[in-house]
């Protein structure tokens, strides 16, 4: 029974600390908005060309014509990976704006999370101090 009452405890613990940390990450971002959209028109100026002219490359006859085609010859080269999350995401069909835009708001995450991880190790904030 104290087994079962210490694992209870330690989940709380970490529901408490993770809570915490959500709660510090939405006020982090809530003080940021100047940066978001800074990053936000940044991607927009260095990606935002490619959104009406995409390139043409060797397989993209291939992908907008018969893209089960090109799915059989992945599958012959062993790129499972590619595969997986084609099916998973259903991007059966090559949609270059799609892919783009979706790449671009990859981007976007990738460096909101990025500037939040280097305000967290640079101790800018009180866990951090209470971490060392």
């Amino acid at each position: 029974m104290a087994l079962i009452t210490e694992i209870r405890t330690q989940i709380r613990q970490f529901v408490d600390e993770l809570t915490e940390i959500v709660r510090d990450a939405r006020q982090y971002f809530r003080e940021r908005k100047v940066f978001r959209w800074f990053v936000a028109v940044w991607i927009l100026l260095c990606y935002g060309s490619r959104l009406l002219q995409w390139e043409v490359f060797i397989d993209s006859d291939i992908m907008l014509q018969a893209p089960e085609e090109l799915m059989f010859s992945w599958y012959g080269s062993h790129r499972f990976g590619l595969i997986l999350t084609k099916k998973l995401f259903s991007f059966v069909r090559l949609v270059p704006q799609f892919e783009m835009i979706m790449t671009m708001l990859a981007l976007w995450c990738f460096v909101m999370l990025l500037d939040y991880c280097i305000h967290i190790w640079g101790g800018g904030t009180r866990r951090m101090e209470r971490a060392i």
